[in-house]
């Protein structure tokens, strides 16, 4: 997917946010991985289809019509802004296809920085993999990405709009499965826990780039906004198998946690940059019966 520029170079070498694109940067090295950015090679197709198969149920159980998740966006004490996920199902005939939203956007009164895009994928459950894909970026859709996927010829188009005109068109061959934002946002959650270590592909700015992941099988107990107790966390860790200046100094490392029960639900996320970490952090959800915890505290006060 293309990136805005985000940076002046100065004369010492220091890079210097000039648009302050941080929402779009994270959901890329998230989930592009996908994590937006990152997430494709090592293994090939059919050892892709083999290992979701043998983690099928937990795939399933991360897919729920309805559910909304609410993040901050933040730098040290700074807000950045916002991003929410919401599912809906693609198709009301075919029960395995979920349509993932991601918003983002910048906060309000932040100098020189008006982010905001919506992604919109349609995942199909047993893959994780994207059936079709649309990018609106700016509050008037000023740009648009299309990604049309062709599993079948293993064929990757990306149609880049401006001002709904047509302006760069390009074809890539597929070796492996290959994840927008939506697919890897679903990718980490259905794998967290494993004990796997995978390589996975996404696209960025027209090529095909690998981000290596890693799914311990150890619990953690974290602490969010979203909630007034800790939860038991499954630890993800990333790292790309590529560098790009533009991304305001990305180290190319970052980590996140997903609750350690069915539903998968990513608490926190850190992207490393130059000088600390981006962070993004549930602060508020919309899914009936997560989590358990709460639900049966509930139930015993009735």
């Amino acid at each position: 997917m293309k990136t805005l520029p985000l940076h002046n170079a100065s004369p010492t070498g220091n890079t210097y946010l000039h648009k302050g694109d941080w929402l779009r940067i994270l959901v890329l090295w998230l989930t592009v991985m996908l994590l937006r950015y990152g997430f494709f090679c090592l293994f090939v197709l059919a050892s892709v289809e083999i290992s979701f198969s043998q983690n099928k149920e937990m795939t399933q159980s991360a897919f729920q019509a309805g559910e909304t998740l609410r993040y901050k966006v933040k730098w040290s004490l700074l807000r950045l802004g916002s991003l929410v996920v919401q599912q809906e199902l693609a198709d009301s005939t075919h029960s395995g296809r979920y349509r993932i939203i991601l918003t983002a956007e910048s906060a309000r009164g932040l100098p020189f920085i008006d982010v905001f895009f919506v992604n919109r994928g349609v995942i199909s459950t047993e893959t994780l993999a994207g059936l079709e894909f649309t990018s609106d970026v700016g509050r008037n859709k000023e740009s648009k990405f299309v990604h049309q996927i062709d599993t079948s010829a293993m064929t990757f188009i990306l149609n880049e709009f401006e001002h709904e005109q047509l302006v760069h068109s390009d074809t890539l061959v597929l070796n492996a499965l290959t994840y927008d934002d939506p697919g890897l946002f679903m990718f980490f959650r259905c794998l967290a826990g494993s004990g796997e270590t995978r390589e996975v592909s996404s696209v960025m700015e027209s090529r095909i780039e690998t981000t290596t992941f890693r799914f311990p099988l150890e619990r953690e107990e974290i602490e969010v906004a979203a909630l007034d107790h800790p939860i038991s966390a499954f630890r993800f860790e990333g790292k790309a198998n590529w560098t790009r200046n533009e991304y305001a100094g990305l180290k190319g490392e970052f980590c996140g946690w997903v609750s350690a029960d069915s539903a998968a639900v990513p608490l926190r996320i850190e992207a490393k940059i130059f000088l600390g970490s981006i962070v993004l952090e549930l602060e508020s959800f919309e899914r009936p019966g997560w989590p358990v915890h709460d639900v049966l505290f509930s139930q015993l006060k009735k």
